[in-house]
C-alpha cells in the first residue's frame, strides 16, 4: 500500500498572508532590540570612537574641555540648556585655545555649531543639520602673543533644543587645545541681539570691535593702536578695577576721532555703519561734535577812553535755542513697531537704516482664513536713481531665527514694494504690494534704505493714488543721553560666502 502526500500549492494569497505576519514580528521586535542596545545607535555603523563623530559626540561641560587632535582628525561635543543647570540663562560662550608656533589660519583649526534636526522617521535618529549655524571668530588676542590662538563664539540657546560643537584639525600638525564653555547675560536688558555670528556680552562685543578695527593693521601698528584704545577705556582687560576704567568721554578727542580713523580704514560703508552703531551703544563714541574753541573766550576787551566811559551797551536779542537735532534710530524684528491698520505707519531712516513692523491680522468679522491685503509706501526725497534703494519686504515671523543669529542677509521674503507712478511728483517716490495673507498669522515688514542719505516714508495700509504726507513719525526711546537707538541690529555674513 503506498502513501500519497499531497502538497499544497502556494498562492498569492497565502504570499501576502506570510508577509503580513513578518510584518508584524518586525514591528514588535525591532522597537525592543533598538530600546535594549546600551549605546541608543541601532544600525549605526559609525566609528566606535567616543567624540570623533556627531553619533558619539561627547557632553559639553561648563569650564575647560582639553582634548587633542592630530592632523585630520575631529572632535564632536553635544549641549543644551540641562547641560549648564541654569534652565533661566539662554546664552552660552565658546571659546577655543591652542598653541602652535606654524601659521594656522581659522579655516584650518576651529570649531562650529551646528543645530539638531528632529527624526524622520521610526528608525532614524535625530540628524544635525547640514550648514553650521556659525563659526568661531577669530580674537584680537593674537596681536600680542602669536603663539597664543583664539576663536570664540556666542550665541542662544533655545528651549528644548540641542546643538552639537565640531572641532576640527586640518592642519599637517598636532595640536592640543581647551574648549572653554561660560554662561553669558546679553548686553541689552530685554532684548534679543545677535548671538550666533557677534558676541552678546558688552566685553566680547569690545573684542569683536577691536579684530575688525586692526584686521588689516602690521603687527606694530595694531599694538600701539591697542594700547591707545586701552588708555582711553576702550578696551578693559580682565581683573581692572571699575576705579581704574577711563573714561572715553573725558579722552581727548582728537585721540578718538583718531582712533576711529584708523578703525574705520579700508571698510565698506556699510561695515563701517555697524562698526560706528556698536562702538556707540558701548559708550566709545562720546566725544564732543564741538570740538573747536570760540577764539575771542579769555579775550578782555581793550579800555578805551573818552565820553562813552561809563555807557551800557546796547541790549543784545534773546537768541532763541536751537532746536534739539533728531538722529534717526534703527528699529529692528526683536522690538517690532505694531503695524496700524487704521493710520500710516511712517518714520525716518538713516542711511542705511531699517525700521521693522509687525503685522497680524486677527479681525473676527471677516470668516475668510485667506485674505487679501495692499501696501503702498510714499518716500521723500527722491534723487537721482535711489528709488531702486528703497523699498519694502514681507517676512513670515518664524524667519526671525536667522536674524537673531545674525544672518539677515539670508531671510527670504515672500513680497516686496512694486515700482509704481502715483502723485506725479518728483521729489517722492512710491512703491506698492498687493498679495494674500492669512488670517491670524504673524508676519514682518521691514523698510529699508539703502542710499546714503536720510529719507522720509509713508507706509498705508491699502492702495493709496495720492496722500497728504506731512511730518513722520520720529522714534526715539528716552535714555540717559536723551535719545538711544534701539539694540544694535548683528552683522550678516558676506553672501559670497554662500
Amino acid at each position: 500500500m503506498k502513501l500519497s502526500y499531497r502538497i499544497s500549492k502556494l498562492t498569492y494569497k497565502s504570499l501576502f498572508g506570510y508577509s503580513l505576519v513578518v510584518i508584524a514580528l518586525l514591528v514588535v521586535a525591532v522597537p525592543v532590540f533598538a530600546n535594549t542596545n546600551s549605546g541608543g545607535n541601532f544600525l549605526d555603523f559609525s566609528s566606535a570612537d567616543t567624540g570623533n563623530s556627531a553619533q558619539s559626540a561627547r557632553p559639553l561641560t561648563k569650564g575647560l574641555n582639553v582634548n587633542h587632535l592630530k592632523p585630520g582628525e575631529e572632535n564632536w561635543y553635544i549641549y543644551g540648556r540641562d547641560n549648564f543647570s541654569l534652565p533661566g540663562s539662554a546664552w552660552i560662550s565658546l571659546a577655543m585655545r591652542y598653541q602652535s608656533e606654524a601659521l594656522i589660519g581659522s579655516d584650518q583649526v576651529n570649531f562650529q555649531v551646528f543645530t539638531q534636526e528632529s527624526a524622520g522617521g521610526w528608525f532614524q535618529e535625530a540628524q544635525i543639520s547640514q550648514e553650521s549655524i556659525s563659526a568661531g571668530i577669530p580674537s584680537p588676542l593674537k596681536a600680542t602673543n602669536k603663539n597664543l590662538i583664539e576663536t570664540f563664539w556666542t550665541g542662544h540657546i533655545a528651549e528644548n533644543e540641542h546643538y552639537y560643537v565640531r572641532v576640527f584639525n586640518n592642519s599637517p600638525f598636532g595640536l592640543d587645545y581647551s574648549l572653554e564653555a561660560k554662561v553669558e547675560q546679553p548686553a541689552v536688558s530685554g532684548a534679543t541681539p545677535a548671538g550666533l555670528a557677534v558676541p552678546a556680552n558688552a566685553r566680547q562685543t569690545a573684542w569683536t570691535l577691536t579684530a575688525q578695527a586692526i584686521n588689516n593693521m602690521p603687527a606694530a601698528e595694531a599694538a600701539t593702536w591697542m594700547r591707545q584704545a586701552q588708555a582711553v577705556g576702550w578696551i578693559v582687560t580682565d581683573g581692572t578695577l571699575p576705579d581704574e576704567v577711563p573714561n572715553p568721554g573725558q579722552a581727548n578727542s582728537e585721540i578718538l576721532w583718531q582712533l576711529t580713523a584708523q578703525a574705520l580704514e579700508g571698510q565698506d560703508p556699510q561695515a563701517a555703519t555697524q562698526w560706528l552703531i556698536q562702538a556707540d551703544s558701548l559708550g566709545w563714541l562720546a566725544i564732543p561734535l564741538n570740538t573747536l574753541k570760540n577764539p575771542t573766550q579769555g579775550v578782555q576787551p581793550e579800555e578805551t577812553g573818552g565820553d562813552d566811559d561809563g555807557v551800557e551797551p546796547p541790549a543784545q536779542p534773546i537768541q532763541p535755542e536751537p532746536a534739539q537735532v533728531y538722529t534717526p534710530v534703527n528699529i529692528y524684528p526683536n522690538e517690532p513697531l505694531p503695524f496700524d491698520f487704521n493710520n500710516v505707519n511712517s518714520g525716518r531712516l538713516a542711511p542705511y537704516g531699517e525700521h521693522w513692523y509687525e503685522l497680524i491680522l486677527g479681525d473676527p468679522s471677516h470668516k475668510q482664513l485667506i485674505q487679501n491685503m495692499k501696501l503702498t509706501m510714499f518716500f521723500t526725497p527722491m534723487t537721482g536713481y535711489m528709488s531702486n534703494r528703497v523699498n519694502f519686504e514681507l517676512f513670515p515671523a518664524s524667519q526671525h531665527h536667522i536674524w537673531a543669529r545674525g544672518d539677515s542677509d539670508y531671510m527670504e521674503h515672500f513680497g516686496l514694494g512694486m515700482w509704481v507712478s502715483r502723485d506725479e511728483d518728483y521729489d517722492t517716490g512710491e512703491r506698492l504690494w498687493n498679495g494674500t495673507l492669512v488670517d491670524g498669522d504673524r508676519y514682518l515688514i521691514k523698510v529699508k534704505n539703502g542710499t546714503p542719505d536720510e529719507v522720509d516714508y509713508y507706509l498705508f495700509p491699502n492702495d493709496v493714488e495720492n496722500a497728504e504726507l506731512g511730518n513722520p513719525t520720529l522714534h526715539a526711546r528716552p535714555g540717559p543721553n536723551g535719545q538711544v537707538p534701539y539694540a544694535v541690529s548683528p552683522p550678516t555674513r558676506a553672501e559670497a560666502s554662500r
